[in-house]
């Protein structure tokens, strides 16, 4: 008759020779449970988000996360509906490299990435595509600033539709320079170099308009030379003015100002009058 009873001794024999079998279930579960989050994670459709991708790039963006948070209240202040800003690496490492642009084109395929930062070969490559949008548009209206950019560098012919029409003779603002973005490169661990490198947003982008609005929001923020990428700038207040006193006279007491946002050089607080202070 066979042992059936559950003893001490049974059960540890058991663990003893089955214990790869459970730790194999275990992994087996955790990897299910894994891919079942991925799967059923929520993910805000393209018009809802703004993902700007960073192909070649030097270190972690996640040190770009405060960066992206601010990005996306600035956004939200414009299209209330905008739900998420994202900056994304995309791994390249030079002609050699094969699996980069093979990923690129699976994403522009798919048209996942609203902006993408590039050389100038990949740009050239955008614009032959068709994949690249035309921002003259959007530099006339005010909603990109190019600031001291050359913008002959960034424009080109537009690109034929297909091979038996011929080109129109038009020209675009393709994109701009990535260089005045050195903010890029002061964070603890250099994230981009933006050196010969370019900004295009992807013409198949369905939230446009919200889309150049917060590229320019961290333009304007990477732009500032003593603003480091994950953190914004402090604005300085200016020292309190002492209000004058003559000999003889005892001086009114001092108040302490509040601490203010630095006005423009050309607004000052009105002097007191010397028939004042003789008062």
């Amino acid at each position: 008759m066979p042992k059936t009873r559950l003893t001490k001794e049974s059960l540890s024999n058991h663990f003893h020779y089955a214990k790869w079998i459970y730790v194999l279930i275990i992994c087996l579960s955790a990897f299910g449970l894994d891919l079942l989050f991925t799967v059923t994670e929520y993910h805000p459709p393209a018009e809802r988000k703004v993902e700007i991708y960073l192909m070649g790039g030097l270190g972690d963006v996640e040190q770009l996360d405060g960066l992206a948070a601010r990005a996306l209240e600035y956004g939200k202040t414009i299209d209330p509906t905008l739900e998420e800003v994202t900056f994304l690496p995309l791994s390249y490492s030079g002609e050699d490299d094969i699996y980069g642009p093979q990923k690129l084109m699976v994403l522009l395929a798919a048209q996942e990435g609203h902006v993408y930062f590039v050389d100038r070969t990949y740009l050239e490559q955008f614009i032959n595509m068709g994949v690249a949008q035309p921002l003259e548009g959007y530099i006339d209206q005010g909603l990109l600033d190019p600031g001291d950019r050359d913008l002959s560098n960034v424009t080109y012919e537009e690109p034929a539709p297909d091979e038996d029409t011929p080109p129109s003779g038009a020209t675009h603002v393709y994109a701009l320079q990535a260089e005045p973005l050195q903010g890029l490169m002061q964070t603890e661990e250099p994230i981009y170099y933006p050196d010969d490198k370019y900004i295009v947003v992807c013409s198949y982008v369905k939230n446009m308009d919200t889309t150049v609005q917060v590229l320019q929001f961290v333009m304007d923020e990477l732009s500032t030379a003593d603003t480091q990428a994950g953190t914004p700038a402090e604005t300085e207040a200016p020292a309190g003015t002492e209000a004058p006193s003559e000999a003889g006279t005892e001086a009114p007491t001092e108040t302490e100002a509040p601490a203010v946002t630095e006005a423009p050089a050309a607004t000052e607080a009105p002097a007191q009058t010397a028939a004042a202070a003789a008062e």
